[in-house]
């Protein structure tokens, strides 16, 4: 009767062990890791930020990254996130938390936690389309540069 009983405590506890081993190896690994980015915001809302960053050899956007933003997060340099509009330069310090399934499958939320107003968008002048000037080769219709000069000087 003591055997009997012993081997049925024993196959208990394997159990528990078998079932507890499965239970840890099928937790998703969690990581959370806090980054900042400088760049140009490509879009916004009152719940989303996009901002490019980098450049490659031809000077061109490399990369673009998407923000959850929420109530919580801080805006710096601005009243509020709705004073920010696309062709700004901001700096965005946010959270990027991983989760690692038993797969071995990875996925990741990006959540701003502040943004930095740092300057505002590039306008370029009226008539500098192409990157200069056009003009209709009169002097008359061209604007004066300094305030206070008259035509002719």
């Amino acid at each position: 009767m003591k055997r009997a009983l012993i081997l049925a405590a024993a196959a208990v506890l394997m159990v528990f062990n078998i079932t507890l081993a499965q239970e840890t190896a099928e937790a998703p690994k969690t990581e959370t890791v806090s980054k900042t980015v400088t760049g140009i915001v490509s879009g916004i809302s009152y719940n989303f930020i996009a901002v490019m960053f980098g450049q490659d050899e031809k000077g061109e956007v490399a990369q673009e990254m998407a923000f959850n933003v929420d109530k919580s997060v801080k805006i710096e340099h601005k009243s509020d996130i709705g004073s920010i509009k696309a062709g700004d330069t901001v700096s965005v310090a946010y959270e990027e938390t991983t989760q690692t399934s038993k797969d071995g499958v990875k996925t990741s939320k990006r959540m701003a936690k502040a943004i930095t107003f740092l300057r505002p968008a590039q306008v370029k002048p009226e008539g500098a389309e192409n990157g200069s000037l056009e003009s209709s080769g009169n002097s008359a219709d061209m604007p004066l540069p300094i305030k206070g000069m008259k035509k002719g000087d």
